[in-house]
This record gives C-alpha cells, structure tokens and sequence, in this order.
C-alpha cells in the first residue's frame, strides 16, 4: 500500500473534484503531446523534402556550369582562325592566292576506270608482280 498525498491536502468532498481534474489535466497533456509530435513530424518531414530539392538543384546546377563550360570551349574552337579557314575550304570552296583546287570524281566514278582483271583462276594469283602491273595498265 502507499500513500495517496491527494488525501492529505485535499478534503474527501473534493476528493471526486480533484480526480476529474487529474483526469481532464492528463487528456490536455496528452492531447498536447501529440499535437507537438504531429507539428514536429510534419516540419521534419517538410525538412526531408527541402533538403532533397536543394540536392537536386546543386546537381542540376553543376550540370548546367559542365555544359556551360562545354559551351565556351565549343565558342573557343570555332572562333579559332584555323577553324573559320577549314570551313571556308570545306563548305565555300575557297582558296587562298596561289593555290590550286583539285576536284576529284566520285568513288563509283574511280572505280569505273579501273579495269577488271580476271581473278578467278589460280594463273592469276601465281603471276609474277611486273606481269600484274602490265595486265593492269593493259600492255
């Protein structure tokens, strides 16, 4: 058995008083518990959640600064004056003072000049280097 220190303070009359307060104090201190555990739970949820967007945006950030970099590199190149020559030799066709175009015809073209030599007998492959060259320039 212990000892009750309500009864000690409290008359028997407003023993049933206190006991409802108790009661009633208990539910608020519960009630309130729980609502600041909600509120807790929701900001550290909201926490979590910004913390991820800033993790995103760093990454997306530091992808954009590659890129960007890539991007002046790419600025550098083409502003480059061998650059600029190349693509005027290339795609305009010009040419410094002096020099002289050469134009060669297609593959299919070249191939077409080529004679045909007939290699489908073993006389063909057992024949000395010279006597190939001459059956190429037709001697």
């Amino acid at each position: 058995m212990g000892i009750n220190f309500n009864s000690l303070f409290v008359h028997k009359s407003e023993k049933k008083n206190v006991s409802w307060f108790n009661k009633i104090l208990s539910l608020a201190f519960f009630v309130l518990t729980i609502l600041v555990f909600s509120a807790f739970w929701s900001n550290f949820s909201k926490l979590r959640q910004a913390e991820k967007k800033i993790e995103e945006k760093k990454r997306s950030l530091e992808e954009l600064r590659r890129e960007n970099e890539s991007i002046k590199n790419r600025l550098k190149e083409i502003s480059s004056e061998a650059y600029i020559e190349k693509q005027l030799r290339d795609n305009l066709a010009m040419v410094k003072k002096g020099e002289v175009v050469v134009v060669l015809p297609d593959e299919e073209t070249i191939k077409s000049f080529v004679p045909k030599i007939d290699t489908s007998g073993d006389e063909a492959i057992n024949l000395p280097n010279w006597r190939k060259w001459f059956l190429f320039f037709n001697f």
